[in-house]
């Protein structure tokens, strides 16, 4: 059985242990969030490496055959596409309710 795909922290992403965890992770299918600081000067390597490997991870996924790409979704012509655009939305904000702790809060039902 394949591991849940999860939202993964990783600070000190711009070298050693950080980078290389930021780098598996993300490899192994994670959403991966990489923390470094001074972006805009010392890192700004580092900064481009990681966009790099984004884009080359992102052509990678397109490219898998369909029913192995980790989030798939059609898309009807005649459409704009908003609907598809609308639930992912509200499954992303979904899942940050319920990470919060807050998603009871928010139904309907809510007992406030």
């Amino acid at each position: 059985m394949a591991a849940a795909r999860q939202v993964i922290v990783v600070t000190g992403a711009s070298s050693g242990f950080g980078r290389l965890t930021a780098v598996a992770l993300a490899r192994a299918g994670h959403a991966v969030v990489a923390g470094m600081r001074r972006t805009a000067d010392r890192n700004a390597p580092a900064v481009a490496a990681l966009d790099r490997l984004a884009a080359d991870e992102i052509v990678r996924i397109v490219d898998l055959p369909a029913g192995r790409r980790p989030f798939r979704s059609h898309v009807d012509p005649g459409k704009d596409g908003s609907e598809v655009v609308s639930t992912v939305a509200d499954r992303i904000r979904a899942e940050f309710y319920h990470r919060a702790g807050i998603a009871d809060l928010l139904s309907p039902t809510a007992a406030l």
